[in-house]
């Protein structure tokens, strides 16, 4: 699960780390980085309250619009 939740911006401590449920705010297909997951997390991160997640989503979309 190591190499899976390394795809996540955050966790969800109601469920083991073991736990698919346990990472939540997906970026990526776990092979390439993503704008429609970029943008879905930072739409939930923002309605849950997550503010530090969705600042973080943003950082990571501007990125991949300049092209890093």
């Amino acid at each position: 699960m190591d190499e899976y939740g390394r795809w996540f911006l955050g966790t969800d401590g109601k469920y083991p780390v073991d736990a698919k449920e346990h990472y939540v705010y997906p970026y990526g297909d776990l092979k390439t980085v993503q704008q429609c997951g970029l943008v879905d997390s930072i739409k939930r991160a923002k309605k849950n309250g997550d503010f530090e997640i969705a600042k973080a989503a943003e950082k990571l979309l501007e990125m991949l619009s300049e092209g890093y």
